[in-house]
């Protein structure tokens, strides 16, 4: 299939594959300096409604869940998984960060409802209102910043509104690979340009003079990387794709976390938001609501207290932790002491996934999720 190739012209300083959480905020800030173009290349829709933006991506079966595939939803459209997401910010602790052991992401250096407050400080879990934005505790409880402003959801695409006109976007464009030129320098290929496939198919060539950011996710950037010959060398050529640069990791060592759903039914009514959310006609009620005034309970996610909590002390007698291998300084978690094991959060109603059952009869039901 020939590949239709951009005029040099029409080619950028900077290409921004991948339009989701950070993409954008990245090819924002390369464009605060006039004299740089930039293109921002997304696989979804430019999709303000955030109507038909999920991309479903199942993984392998694996032994440690009976073989069972997971599913994981993924935000596809400009904004990416910013738009899907519980509208939260959690910082990590700084160890977190410290262990990619990465010059410039650091610690130090990285970005970043009163019943239960109380029932989590009587379990240990003493209240710190910023820990959330401070990543300062690994042992505590308190609320989160949320991306919520007004009623309305807000994005990473919001970086995108006052955009310049040296910005370009491109949307229902997928990025293929992208080309390696090996003549430019003799020890290592220089990525110069981006095969792409547009919407009705088309496959064209992109041009980048400086630079080409790879923005995919932990998902869909490894699946770039190794399309363009960037990966390990020995599964790259069992699936006929020429090595251009042998890196082991790629495509490898995922790192996602689980979750779970504990319910509980409350002894007071009406303490929880279950009575705003499934009572006849509160939908219709809480939608007007939120259209004319921007409030109530469709104006924000129904989610409470946080919380990091530390495992060492409820596992010490446990066997299978004591014996469990670790490494100097660190747990069998691989985490150390400054390090939350789990963290928790509630919903302010009942909020199951859709595999799980209908609402149960009443009007005080909470949940506590964790996760590890």
């Amino acid at each position: 299939m020939s590949i239709t190739v951009e005029p040099q012209e029409m080619g950028y300083d900077y290409i921004v594959c991948g339009g989701g959480t950070s993409g954008v905020v990245v090819a924002a800030r390369l464009a605060e300096d006039p004299s740089n173009s930039v293109l921002v290349i997304e696989a979804g829709e430019n999709n303000s409604l955030l109507e038909n933006t999920i991309m479903v991506v199942v993984d392998e079966p694996s032994p440690g869940a009976n073989n069972r595939q997971v599913k994981v939803s993924r935000g596809k459209f400009l904004g990416g998984s910013s738009g899907v997401n519980g509208t939260l910010c959690i910082r990590g602790t700084p160890q977190d960060y410290d262990d990619w052991e990465m010059p410039g992401w650091s610690g130090e250096e990285a970005p970043i409802s009163n019943m239960i407050l109380e029932s989590m400080e009587d379990q240990g879990l003493p209240l710190h209102p910023d820990m959330f934005s401070t990543g300062e505790t690994s042992n505590g409880c308190g609320h989160a910043p949320r991306s919520v402003y007004k009623g309305d959801r807000t994005t990473s695409a919001n970086y995108l509104a006052n955009k310049g006109l040296n910005l370009a976007i491109k949307t229902n464009t997928t990025v293929d690979k992208v080309i390696l030129d090996n003549q430019v320098f003799s020890h290592d290929p220089r990525a110069t340009a981006v095969e792409v496939i547009e919407k009705d198919g088309t496959e064209k060539e992109i041009r980048a003079r400086k630079e080409i950011i790879i923005s995919g996710g932990a998902y869909c950037s490894p699946i770039i990387l190794m399309r363009s010959g960037i990966g390990p060398k020995s599964e790259l050529e069992s699936h006929g794709i020429d090595c251009q640069v042998d890196l082991p990791g790629v495509g490898k060592n995922l790192m996602d976390h689980l979750i779970v759903f504990i319910f509980y039914e409350t002894t007071k009514p009406k303490i929880t938001k279950d009575y705003l959310l499934y009572r006849p006609n509160s939908l219709v009620e809480a939608y007007r609501q939120w259209k004319e005034e921007k409030r109530g309970p469709l104006s924000t996610f129904p989610f409470g207290v946080f919380a990091y909590s530390r495992l060492d002390k409820r596992l010490a007698s446990e066997p299978a932790w004591v014996s469990a291998p670790r490494q100097p300084g660190r747990d069998p978690m691989g985490l150390t002491k400054s390090q939350p094991n789990i963290e928790l959060f509630t919903t302010e109603c009942y909020v199951g996934p859709k595999q799980y059952n209908q609402f149960p009869d009443g009007e005080k039901i909470s949940c506590i999720l964790h996760y590890c």
